[in-house]
């Protein structure tokens, strides 16, 4: 018995050694199965990636393309390429990746980069215009020339310019938190073209007289055309309904609670008497970006100077809610030499402005201003992904999304 009962067990034991050395082969295979179908997914997914990356340097050299990459061989598999146009001023770039029949696909998003993303960005710096201390901005900034500084003024973002870092003496030493480079060349939008003709279709358009506007707080606007008449308020969404609002040949003149998206404009200058923005008290969102979620967004553009008014509303510290652009002129406070020491001007937004104006006067002795205002920037975030309606692109494309 114990002999049969040896050769039964030796029996049993080697049908399982048996068994699992078959399901051992079958592990084995399917390893190697798998390693063969994730280095396939690779391949194709690195394929998609280059092709997309190649697409993308073609249109930073030449933003008309649109050919796109038709069947490239690459590596022992193929890269097709497609470039579509989605709007007016979207592009879209698709890449396929193949390899060993196995396909990948990357998108991207690009659209034009706009000035609204900015936090601070003048054409021209003038000599006798500088940051001083107690100056400090937030966001991204770029000076098409020399920037000038004194004293200890506080960069937190980016800071790009063209030409180069002027101190008013050894001492001055500014502070750039968020990096800083020069050779880089951002030119100003030529014209706003497209807002006049968005205020023609869907918006509002004035010609020949000045606009007096006040935005409120549940959604309306109180607003004037010319110096005389009744004042008429009504909901915005029936004022501006896709948001543009331009006087040309005119100048605005602005204060208020924004409940909405807004583009206010004034356009076609002739000389100094058109095409200004005055802010005639604080022009404010709803709802602060910087203290919780905001709906609100304001663009105010100038084809000349938008200007502080000396106004009583105005004494002390002047708060702004918007991304601020002057074509011809700058953001300026009105008898900043002569107005004694104010507050600072708190903007939440970002300024765009062909030359830098004066909004103080400062001490050289001590840095410090001695009439008008300190300059306070805080970058609106949002500004990176969107911006105001119809608010004038920089003409280059840059990716806003880029899906694997």
């Amino acid at each position: 018995m114990f002999g049969k009962a040896s050769i039964i067990l030796i029996l049993g034991f080697s049908a399982i050694f048996l068994l699992y050395t078959q399901r051992f082969t079958g592990f084995s295979d399917t390893s190697v199965e798998n390693y063969v179908d994730y280095y396939s997914e690779s391949m194709a997914a690195s394929m998609a990636l280059t092709g997309a990356n190649m697409a993308a340097n073609q249109i930073f050299l030449d933003q008309s393309w649109t050919e796109g990459f038709n069947n490239i061989a690459f590596n022992n598999g193929r890269i097709n390429v497609t470039v579509n146009t989605l709007n007016i001023v979207q592009r879209e770039v698709v890449s396929i990746g193949t390899f060993n029949s196995v396909d990948r696909e990357v998108r991207i998003l690009l659209q034009p980069s706009n000035f609204a993303k900015f936090a601070y960005y003048t054409s021209i710096m003038p000599g006798n215009l500088w940051f001083v201390t107690g100056d400090t901005i937030w966001g991204p900034m770029h000076i098409q020339g020399n920037l000038n500084v004194f004293g200890t003024p506080v960069f937190n973002g980016r800071v790009t310019i063209r030409n180069q870092l002027r101190r008013f003496n050894a001492a001055s030493n500014p502070r750039f938190f968020g990096g800083f480079e020069t050779g880089v060349s951002i030119p100003m939008p030529g014209n706003v073209d497209a807002l006049i003709a968005a205020s023609n279709s869907g918006g509002r358009n004035f010609r020949n007289t000045d606009l007096f506007i006040t935005f409120n707080t549940d959604g309306t606007v109180t607003w004037r055309a010319g110096t005389s008449g009744n004042f008429v308020t009504e909901p915005l969404s029936t004022f501006a309904p896709n948001g543009s609002i331009v006087t040309e040949r005119g100048n605005v003149h602005v204060s208020g609670t924004l409940n909405g998206r807004v583009t206010l404009a004034a356009t076609h200058s002739s000389g100094t008497g058109h095409g200004n923005v005055f802010l005639v008290d604080d022009l404010v969102y709803r709802q602060n970006p910087l203290t919780g979620p905001s709906q609100d967004m304001l663009g105010l553009v100038a084809t000349n100077n938008i200007i502080i008014r000396n106004v009583p509303a105005n004494r002390g510290d002047v708060n702004i809610h918007g991304s601020l652009l002057s074509l011809g002129g700058g953001l300026m406070a009105e008898d900043h030499g002569s107005i004694g020491r104010q507050g600072a001007i708190n903007l939440v937004g970002g300024i765009i402005e062909r030359q830098a104006q004066p909004t103080g006067v400062f001490d050289p002795g001590t840095g410090q201003i001695t009439s008008g205002y300190n300059s306070r920037f805080k970058y609106d975030e949002r500004f990176m992904l969107t911006s105001p309606p119809f608010f004038p692109v920089t003409g280059s494309l840059e990716i806003v999304s880029w899906y694997e």
